[in-house]
């Protein structure tokens, strides 16, 4: 990916006409046939895509075009609080597709309504939230080099053993993050400080910077510390960062802004956009050496489920983005070089955000379709009817995964209970129900899906 040689602004072209009254012409057949902010097939275009596109009638070249686009924009563009490395506004334009998203999220992610019956339920919900946070720091991490199969990760997770590698390690510390965003946000009033941004960095770095690096978890970085933005195929530099004497001020005005405590206190900001535009300028300032992907999109998450949309906590933006990452790098691209116009960034993460909350009520749909023909195999036998939801939950995974290895910290890590009644839970499946196989493993207990669990499910009671 190449950062787009942008073309001349309209101004700027009309000097090159010899007769100034043709660039009177120009000026005033631009302004005149600027009603639109999107292409003929409704694309908020970049100039890198348009220039090759068909143009429409009555338009002589695409630089018209594309100045006809830039003028119907300039006129709804909205000013945020931030500015570039060179002191330029970052701005963004509201339209109609932009409007449309950003109603569907508040719809489908803030609103009870829409959200699935095994979610509003208190007897499943943990099981489905466990899940999710799972699914977002596997993906997360993964973004950003983290190599090991999700089997594994997840099983390191449940069963709460220690990571064996980096990118283990990397998969833990995100897991930690959202929990720690969840522990701090029980308290709905508190506010986002420089402080917590270096706790929230600390944890998600926690034994993966080495070499120069170690010991800058949780630490901006220095003037020494040469960071630029590379594409992930080609190595081109994307992207440099603001110098590192601006990082104090710079982190400070964003956690200002997740609070809605800037000047523009008196403007309304949709949270969604909001939560965007966060995790863009922690993107863009680059404050850190290394975390900085992982700590914006750690950081989304503060101000969406924050702000009341909670269905978010359910969601794994990260796995959506990591389907369509060269689009994500093209967004933080496109918004850079046409003039910092969030537009680009902002209609992508909506779009990966819709996407990922259709994904999860298919997840859902897809899990109750399978736990229905699990349960369907045994809901009429004596010991169905003694099974709490946990521990169906788990009979319904060994039916389906002979052989696997349960503890009492994997069961309460994976439905969100105590510890006593996770012990509880599985021993009365072993020792009462005996559905599972019960091993001594050094001081503690672990539990086995036995190869003949259908079996014993259908001879309970025999």
């Amino acid at each position: 990916m190449k950062v787009p040689q942008m073309p001349p602004s309209m101004y700027a072209h009309i000097e090159s006409f010899d007769d100034p009254r043709e660039g009177g012409t120009y000026i005033m057949n631009v302004f005149t046939n600027a009603s639109k902010v999107v292409d003929e097939n409704g694309i908020y275009a970049h100039w890198d895509k348009l220039q090759y596109r068909p143009i429409p009638e009555g338009v002589s070249t695409p630089l018209e075009y594309w100045h006809r686009l830039k003028s119907a924009r300039s006129v709804g563009k909205k000013e945020t609080v931030f500015k570039d490395k060179n002191d330029e506004e970052f701005s963004y334009v509201e339209f109609d597709r932009l409007n449309e998203l950003k109603d569907w999220i508040l719809e489908h992610a803030a609103g009870a309504l829409n959200a699935p019956d095994q979610v509003k339920d208190r007897s499943t919900k943990s099981t489905y939230l466990i899940s999710s946070i799972i699914e977002e720091s596997i993906s997360s991490s993964k973004m950003e080099g983290a190599s090991t199969t999700r089997r594994v990760a997840k099983d390191m997770l449940r069963s709460g053993r220690e990571p064996k590698d980096v990118s283990e390690q990397m998969i833990f510390n995100n897991y930690k993050a959202m929990m720690f965003i969840r522990y701090m946000l029980k308290d709905g009033d508190i506010e986002l400080t420089p402080e917590i941004v270096f706790r929230l960095h600390n944890i998600v770095t926690e034994g993966t910077l080495t070499g120069k690096d170690e010991g800058k978890g949780g630490v901006l970085r220095g003037a020494e510390d040469d960071i630029v933005v590379c594409d992930p195929g080609s190595e081109e530099v994307l992207h440099i960062p603001p110098k590192s004497g601006e990082l104090n001020s710079r982190l400070q005005l964003i956690c200002d802004f997740v609070n809605c405590k800037t000047d523009d206190e008196g403007a309304y900001m949709p949270p969604v956009i909001r939560a965007i535009i966060t995790h863009f300028m922690i993107g863009y300032d680059h404050p850190f050496v290394e975390g900085n992907g992982r700590t914006a999109r750690a950081l989304f998450y503060w101000v969406m489920i924050k702000n009341n949309y909670w269905l978010m906590e359910y969601v794994s933006i990260s796995a959506v983005i990591k389907r369509s990452q060269r689009e994500y790098i093209q967004a933080y691209v496109h918004t850079e070089s046409d003039e910092n116009d969030l537009t680009y960034f902002i209609l992508q993460q909506l779009e990966v955000i819709k996407e990922a909350v259709i994904d999860f009520h298919s997840h859902v749909l897809r899990q109750v379709k399978k736990d229905n023909d699990i349960l369907a195999m045994f809901k009429n036998s004596d010991v169905r009817k003694e099974l709490n939801l946990r521990q169906v939950a788990l009979i319904r995974n060994a039916l389906k995964n002979s052989g696997n290895i349960y503890s009492v910290l994997s069961h309460q890590n994976s439905h969100g209970c105590s510890k006593e009644a996770s012990r509880k839970d599985l021993l009365k499946l072993s020792d009462e129900f005996n559905l599972l196989n019960k091993f001594k493993d050094g001081r503690s207990l672990v539990f086995i899906s036995p190869n003949d669990i259908v079996d014993r499910i259908k001879n309970y009671g025999n």
